[in-house]
C-alpha cells in the first residue's frame, strides 16, 4: 500500500478560536488518525489569546488539554491549507467561504446543527458545547472512514 503523502486536512472554524474551534481540534488531533492534520482559526480572533480558562477547566474534566492553544485568524492563507472546512455556526461557514468560495465547507455537526458558543457562560454551558463538539467531532471522523 502506498503512503499517503497528502494528508486529509481539516480546519475548525469559531468566532474566537478560544473555545469551540481549539477544542474541536484537540479532539479530533487525540481520535483522528495521525495521517491527518487538523488546525482552527476564528472570524475575529486575536492572534495570540490562549484558550478561555472555563475552556481549558472543562476539557481537561473531559480529557483533552487546551492550555497551550493560541488563537489564529482565519485568513485567506489559512483557508487555502485545508481540504475541509468545519464551523461551528453558518456565519462561520460563510466567513470561511469568502476566502476560499470553491472549498468544501461544512458546518461541524453532520446533522447540520449548529455549536453553541459557550463564551462568558458557565462550566455547564461549556461543558454543552464541549460535549456536543466531541460527538460531532466522533461522527465526522466515523464518516471518513
Amino acid at each position: 500500500m502506498a503512503e499517503n503523502l497528502n494528508p486529509e486536512r481539516w480546519l475548525f472554524v469559531c468566532t474566537g478560536n478560544i473555545c469551540r474551534s481549539p477544542m474541536a481540534e484537540e479532539v479530533a488531533r487525540r481520535l483522528g488518525p495521525g495521517t491527518m492534520v487538523f488546525s482552527s482559526a476564528g472570524t475575529h480572533a486575536i492572534p495570540g489569546n490562549p484558550a478561555t480558562a472555563a475552556g481549558v477547566q472543562v476539557a481537561a474534566e473531559l480529557g483533552f488539554d487546551l492550555s497551550s492553544h493560541r488563537a489564529t485568524q482565519l485568513t485567506g492563507t489559512v483557508v487555502a491549507g485545508a481540504d475541509l472546512i468545519l464551523a461551528m455556526e453558518e456565519h462561520h461557514a460563510a466567513a470561511a467561504r469568502r476566502f476560499a468560495p470553491h472549498a468544501t465547507v461544512e458546518l461541524l455537526d453532520p446533522a447540520g446543527a449548529g455549536i453553541d458558543d459557550p463564551y462568558g457562560g458557565t462550566a455547564a454551558d461549556y461543558r454543552s458545547s464541549y460535549e456536543a463538539i466531541v460527538d460531532a467531532v466522533r461522527a465526522r471522523l466515523a464518516l471518513g472512514e
